[in-house]
Order: structure tokens, then sequence, then C-alpha cells
């Protein structure tokens, strides 16, 4: 039970591979000139490979949607320029809350690299995805943590799971055999499978390799202590200062699970919430959505960066960031 005593907390969410859409974020980005300067940052024209990937975005090429590295790379600049263009209208976070990829997106927003050498790292990472050679797949699975488990344990399945979203969706990982494996025998017991738009086993061991090759990338950056509390999806606790400035521990998320649904419990627990979706998609804000909390009216979650709408996507998320200010 909350503690209504308590002051409503403002968390800044961010999603990360697999909420991507063609055109994600595009029109706020031909038409808010802070918002395009805060992605310029991060994308910025003058560097070769940051700006094939802009430049796939805006025409709206299949490899914005369906190349890991780009995919990525997008994701991490469009969280980072959503949280600052929200910086910049005095909407201050309580938590950062990310997804994956949508974690490191916000840290970045928050000052773990300073912006002058955000873009290298952001090409440098982007180089580093696409040299990746751990083929693999990854299914979203209808059912519960628990329920899972019970499955690789009782046909001794070698595939893990990566993330847990829900309390009754998860995503498995592993190499494409024994994702096929389990599938069939989800698909045997009357359970959903849909294999996730990735051709890499991300958040589980098999990529232990590129994490540590990726720590060796990160440790030529100088990491800082995040301006705002952000609360790993990892670790399923605050992120310490330590942990903050640690090249392993951002590498690790390659290779460890995402526990996004106890992480939101835990918030929950301290207290209700204003859930701010930062996009891409409505993904999260559906997870958030089923929690009692907010079923219940007692939090809420708001998303700016939705897949379809009626209304111009700029216009809609200047909307709606304004209401939250005003709020």
């Amino acid at each position: 039970m909350n503690d209504s005593s308590l002051p409503v907390k403002v968390v800044f969410v961010a999603g990360g591979q697999g909420a991507q859409y063609l055109g994600m974020g595009l029109d706020l980005y031909r038409n808010d000139e802070r918002f395009r300067n805060h992605l310029q940052t991060a994308l910025p024209t003058d560097d070769p490979t940051l700006n094939s990937i802009r430049i796939s975005w805006e025409s709206q090429d299949d490899r914005s949607k369906n190349s890991t590295p780009y995919v990525q790379t997008l994701l991490a600049a469009l969280g980072f320029a959503s949280a600052r263009r929200l910086y910049d209208m005095g909407l201050v976070p309580d938590v950062l809350l990310g997804h994956s990829a949508g974690e490191f997106a916000l840290a970045c927003s928050s000052g773990l690299i300073d912006d002058a050498e955000l873009s290298r790292v952001l090409r440098q990472r982007a180089i580093f995805l696409d040299g990746i050679e751990v083929p693999g797949a990854m299914v979203a699975i209808r059912a519960s943590e628990r329920e899972v488990q019970r499955i690789i344990e009782e046909t001794a399945s070698t595939v893990f799971i990566a993330t847990v979203n829900s309390v009754n969706q998860c995503v498995v990982a592993g190499e494409k055999v024994a994702v096929a494996n389990f599938c069939a025998e989800a698909k045997r017991r009357s359970i959903l499978a849909v294999a996730a738009e990735s051709e890499l086993p991300f958040h589980t061991p098999l990529m232990q390799g590129p994490a540590d090759s990726f720590a060796a990338i990160l440790s030529s950056a100088k990491l800082k202590p995040l301006v705002h509390p952000l609360f790993s999806t990892v670790t399923c606790s605050w992120l310490t200062p330590a942990e903050a400035v640690s090249a392993c521990f951002w590498a690790s998320h390659l290779s460890r699970p995402v526990q996004f649904w106890r992480s939101i419990e835990a918030l929950l627990q301290d207290g209700d919430c204003v859930f701010i979706d930062l996009g891409p998609g409505t993904s999260l804000s559906a997870i958030l959505g089923s929690h009692p909390s907010i079923r219940h009216g007692e939090s809420r979650v708001i998303s700016l960066m939705p897949q379809r709408s009626a209304e111009p996507g700029h216009q809609l998320w200047m909307d709606r960031a304004r209401a939250i200010v005003e709020d």
C-alpha cells in the first residue's frame, strides 16, 4: 500500500531496442529547435558515422528500424534529447528509469558523459555493435517469470530470461536453435511467443565477451556521477556513485537481465509516481498501465511519443509536456 503522505515522484522512463518505429521523434526534431540542437549534440552532422545514422532516420529507411547499431544509437540520441528538452522546460525528475538501452540514454542526459565526449562514445558504440558476432535470438513470452523458469528447468533448455517486463510477460534469449526449441515447447503448452526485433542475445551471459570489449571503450571516457537519481533496472536499486563511474557496470548491461517490473514495484512501494514515458512508442506505458497502482488511479503514466496519433507528433509532445509542467 502506498503512503499517500509521501510526495508524488516524477519518473522519466525511456525504452530500449524493440520499441523503435520508422520516423520516431522525427516531427519533433523538424519542428522544435531546442530538441534538434540536443539531438545534434549526440548525432553531429560533421561525424560521418553518426550523420549516416541520422540521415537514415530522417529518410525513414529500414536500417533505422532494423539495424542494431542504427537503432541503438538513435534510441540513445532520442532519449538524451527528450530528457534534455524536458529539463529546458523546467521539469526536474525525481527518478530516472530506463529499460535496457534506455538506462544508458537517461544517464547520458544526466551528465554521465560530458556533452563534448558524447558523440565520440556513441560513434565507438555504434561501430562496436556492428562488429558483434554472437548469433542468437530474443522472444517475448506471455507468461510469468516463474512459469518461464519452470519450462527452462523441465526441458533443460539453454535459453536465458533476458527481461522481466510484467507479471505475465518476459523475454527469453539465447542461441537460435535453443530459442526455437523453447518456442515450440511454449506453443505446446498454449503459451504465446513472439519474436523480438534482435539478432543478438542481449541481456544474457552469451554477451559477456562483447560486454568486456565495450567496457574497454567506455574506459576511454570520463564517467561522472549523475545529476538526477537513477533507479537501475539491472540491480533493482538506486545507482551508486561508484557504479555511475564504472565502465564495467555500464558494459554489464549487455549481459545482465533487465528487471523492469521489480523496479516499478520497488518505486511504487515508496509512494505514488507520475511516469513520463519518453518513448518511443507506448510499450513501456502499457506495462506501467497494467500495475494496480496505475489502474486504480493512485499513480499515472503519460506517453510523449506514441507511434500513432492524429495530432502532429511535435504538437502532441509539447502539449503533454507543458501540461505536466503546469500541473
